[in-house]
């Protein structure tokens, strides 16, 4: 049994051998370089074969080109959920008032715009606080179930609260 085993490695990694192979580069008549593991016959005396062990990343760079695909894939999931709710905000929801502080209260509950308007933004930010990451940044489920909505205090002034 260990000797058959010991066999299936042997071949195994006489087939990893068997697959690589050899990149070459040359120069054409019009002055481009080309890569491949197959140079035509007029091209043999230019071509020169590349060093491809030192084209190989090495387990840091996997681990950080890995981290890095991940980001930009976080950061396109993000983008594209940003994109859904700003197009439902826009097919659902009325826009909201850009009145100041100035205006009447209601009559029907006696909340001016300005009290909505700090409401809603206050609604908004607790919503968003169970996505919220330590060392900052928001998780992208948030923006799936919360509404981002921009702080009233350059029309309102600082909230009553």
């Amino acid at each position: 049994m260990p000797s058959r085993l010991v066999l299936s490695i042997i071949c195994c990694a006489l087939a990893l051998v068997a697959h690589a192979t050899d990149i070459y580069r040359w120069v054409d008549d019009q002055g481009r370089t080309h890569f491949a593991d197959v140079v035509p016959e007029r091209y043999k005396s230019v071509a020169t074969k590349i060093d491809s062990k030192s084209s190989e990343l090495s387990e840091g760079a996997r681990a950080e080109a890995a981290a890095r695909a991940a980001r930009e894939r976080t950061q396109a999931e993000f983008e594209a959920a940003q994109r859904a709710r700003s197009q439902a905000a826009k097919t659902a929801a009325p826009p909201l008032s850009t009145s100041t502080a100035s205006q009447p209260p209601r009559k029907d509950s006696g909340e001016t715009e300005c009290d909505r308007l700090w409401r809603a933004y206050r609604e908004s930010a607790e919503c968003f606080a169970p996505y919220m990451r330590r060392r900052g940044g928001t998780r992208v489920e948030a923006y799936q179930h919360c509404q981002q909505l921009p702080s009233p205090a350059q029309q309102c002034g600082p909230p009553k609260w």
